[in-house]
């Protein structure tokens, strides 16, 4: 035999042909060990196949085992669930593992002052312009005021106007560095009697991370305003509220679960820094549920005003970034699905959980949490009022039952129920106390929901035609409701406007509708509507001036031509009157413009800032 012919046969190369004076049994006997040869190969490969996994787990067991003195052991259980449910485990990328999210060094706040035109001394008396949703919890905005000034923070520029009617100018414009390479507009709240202004924004390091920035800023000389702490946290910015002098930041942080390096906590557990120095969220202070659906938190930092003192965090893991803060309490949500099979039929209901953290004291402390049927539009569909929780949700069940017919699946008897409920909660118990089940037409849906004291008020639809309910919630036990009955278009917005109800939303696809409504005897009728044709209306709430006292509402609204002006409207108990229509030539996004009436005269600011005499009304 050939050298090169007995090495291909030991490999089981050599093909039965390539030695023409081989005999059948040579053959047959070259086959027999090939078909060992490989066969021991397979089981070689099926075994290490097999192996592997084990061998993962047992080291992943010892991994976590070494964890078990951290006090985030039960995140880190949670987190690795998590990696195995994502199939992630068995792959060899994922294994080996990728950089973790850490908290890097950021720069020094900064800032610089344009050339002052106004004297120094006091900004004057603090006047509230945001119509909060919780009396005595305060927004954030893009303008506040005094009786003096009105701020203005767009596009990280902070400035300051007169009020002064038609001779108002801007006396004093501050360059603001909140160190991110990009961001959104930042928002702000004023301290008057303390000369401070509080600035936050959110965007990308330099590392393209998430952050959100906060500035406190010195403004009691406006010659000279300046930066003068900083506060930073891991994440995207959702929203902030100031209660007696303390400031509470909602941020939206992500992590990579594939990176997470567990002996670095940093890595999956949030950040605070303020002034170069940094902390993680405790983990007492954490909500999670038993088993997570995502890799994100919704995170809470409370800071002191002054100084922006680091008073404390709380964070919710696997929720959604929709937070609705009351006078002590903050709640937020995640929406899941729960399927279950009874006797043949499948069913599936999405479900809300929401997890309550009360900042009462100055502390984060966890409360609990409860699930209801249904998803949550927004903040708006919830309230706390004399120690309940009242929540509106649009309900969502669907079931089919499956039939087996040898190897064919099939199913049918397809069922579908889509409606709106209330449910409220005892804060105490956390037990449900009433509810109002599925009260809309079938296959209608939440669009708006606002709470006042005793009432409520929703708006539900199905494409374009809607009713408006009214709901009696003075006594619990026997809650009782009226309605519109069907009318054209839908609110985005329910606003209470003294003894009236104000829907903003739309009456076709296309057009802005503003409908003022009131309860009667018999139901709930339409007083008078404003329309506009081919708008774009801002969808965020603070940008529309809501003034009770004076029936004044205003916005900004933007034509499909590209036209960009300010309406104020007067409802005088019978009609809705336009009283101002303020054309702005720089264009910008809707939802940036605020007005604001201060005696005779109205203040429009964008891009641009004007001010107009009003209309005698």
């Amino acid at each position: 035999m050939k050298k090169n012919e007995k090495l291909l046969m030991e490999l089981g190369e050599i093909g039965d042909n390539y030695i023409e004076e081989a005999s059948p049994s040579a053959i047959k006997s070259r086959k027999q060990k090939r078909r060992k040869l490989f066969a021991l190969i397979t089981a070689a490969c099926l075994t290490l196949t097999l192996l592997v996994p084990i061998a993962s787990l047992i080291i992943n067991y010892d991994n976590l085992a070494r964890y078990e003195d951290s006090p985030y052991y039960s995140i880190i259980k949670k987190i690795d669930a998590y990696r195995d449910k994502q199939n992630d485990r068995w792959s060899i990328g994922n294994l080996i593992g990728g950089a973790g999210i850490g908290s890097p060094e950021m720069d020094g706040a900064s800032g610089g002052s344009s050339a002052p035109t106004s004297p120094s001394g006091g900004v004057g008396n603090y006047e509230e312009v945001t119509d909060n949703q919780v009396s005595g919890v305060v927004e954030a905005d893009i303008i506040k005021r005094t009786d003096k000034y009105i701020f203005q923070l767009l596009d990280s520029k902070l400035k300051v106007y007169s009020i002064k009617g038609e001779e108002s100018e801007c006396v004093s414009t501050l360059n603001l560095n909140f160190g991110l390479s990009s961001g959104a507009t930042a928002e702000m709240y004023l301290s008057a009697e303390d000369g401070l202004i509080t600035a936050i924004s959110c965007g990308t390091n330099n590392q393209y991370q998430h952050k959100t920035v906060v500035l406190s800023i010195d403004i009691s000389d406006l010659n000279n305003m300046r930066v003068t702490d900083k506060a930073e946290m891991d994440g995207k910015y959702i929203s902030s509220r100031m209660v007696d002098g303390r400031l509470m930041v909602m941020t939206e942080y992500y992590f990579n679960y594939r990176g997470v390096d567990y002996s670095k906590p940093e890595t999956f557990i949030p950040s605070v820094k303020v002034n170069s120095k940094s902390a993680l969220v405790p983990m007492q202070n954490i909500i999670s549920p038993v088993e997570i659906t995502a890799t994100r938190y919704t995170v809470v930092s409370s800071f002191g005003c002054e100084g922006l003192g680091y008073l404390g965090s709380g964070a919710f893991l696997s929720y959604s970034d929709t937070v609705y803060v009351s006078e002590d309490s903050i709640y937020a949500t995640r929406s899941f699905t729960e399927n279950k099979k009874i006797d043949g039929r499948v069913e599936y209901e999405v479900k809300s959980e929401i997890s309550i953290m009360s900042y009462k004291g100055g502390a984060h402390s966890v409360v609990g949490s409860i699930v209801v049927s249904g998803s949550i539009k927004d903040r708006f569909s919830m309230d706390q009022y004399d120690g309940m929780l009242r929540i509106v949700t649009t309900v969502n069940k669907h079931s089919y039952v499956t039939s087996s017919n040898g190897d064919s699946n099939s199913a049918g008897d397809f069922r579908s129920s889509v409606s709106a409920s209330l449910f409220i909660y005892d804060l105490e118990s956390l037990e449900l106390i009433a509810s109002k089940e599925e009260f809309a037409p079938q296959g209608e849906t939440v669009q708006s929901a606002r709470f006042d004291k005793t009432e409520a008020y929703v708006c539900t639809s199905v494409e374009l035609m809607d009713p408006v309910f009214f709901f009696d919630l003075s006594d619990i036990s026997n809650i009782t409701s009226k309605d519109t009955g069907t009318i054209t278009g839908f609110s985005t917005s329910l606003i209470d406007f003294g003894s009236f109800l104000l829907g903003v939303g739309r009456e076709s696809f296309t057009d802005l509708k503003i409908e003022v409504y009131e309860e009667t005897a018999e139901g709930v009728r339409a007083v008078d509507s404003y329309i506009l044709r081919q708008v774009y209306y801002p969808s965020e709430y603070k940008a529309y001036y809501i003034n009770r006292d004076e029936s004044l509402i205003g916005m900004s609204v933007h034509g499909y031509s590209g036209e960009l002006r300010y309406i104020l409207l007067y409802f005088n108990g019978y009609e809705i009157i336009e009283i101002a229509s303020v054309p702005l030539y720089v264009n910008i996004d809707e939802n940036l413009v605020r007005g604001v009436c201060i005696g005779d005269h109205l203040y429009v600011l964008g891009a641009e800032f004007k001010v107009v005499k009003c209309k005698n009304v």
